[in-house]
């Protein structure tokens, strides 16, 4: 994405949340590689929950990276910017955006919940804790 954002930098016109976004996550990705070396890590094998997590983590940091690069390109062709630069880096890193949702998905394995069973539990915990200081005070 460093190198989309390179090649397309002196065409861009629109000034979006996307670019600032794009661009603050790029420097908090460089600084966080240049720290990797320095951090303390176990003395053992990972567990099958934080090797799953470390690979989630790939896959959400540079999906949600690669969609905010998209959509800062989006709104420079909405805005009628015709730049070919623009529109070849648009078509390339839509065609890597297909390649990592596919690793996304089979990359995941494990047990699927539906989002309603998730926010059913998030609900009612809220209404116990609304109705718990209800009868508090």
């Amino acid at each position: 994405m460093e190198t989309a954002l390179n090649t397309v930098a002196d065409d861009l016109t629109v000034r979006s949340p996307f670019r600032r976004s794009v661009e603050g996550t790029l420097r908090t990705l460089r600084t966080y590689a240049g720290q990797v070396e320095a951090l303390s890590l176990p003395d053992r094998a990972a567990m099958v929950a934080e090797a799953f997590s470390r690979r989630q983590e790939v896959h959400l940091v540079r999906l949600r990276l690669l969609g905010t690069c998209l959509r800062m390109l989006d709104a420079e062709i909405d805005a009628g910017n015709p730049a070919p630069a623009i529109r070849s880096q648009r078509s390339r890193l839509a065609g890597i955006l297909d390649r990592w949702t596919t690793e996304a998905e089979t990359g995941t394995a494990g047990l699927r919940l539906q989002v309603r069973t998730p926010v059913a539990v998030q609900l009612g915990a809220i209404l116990l804790a609304a109705r718990a200081r209800r009868r508090a005070r």
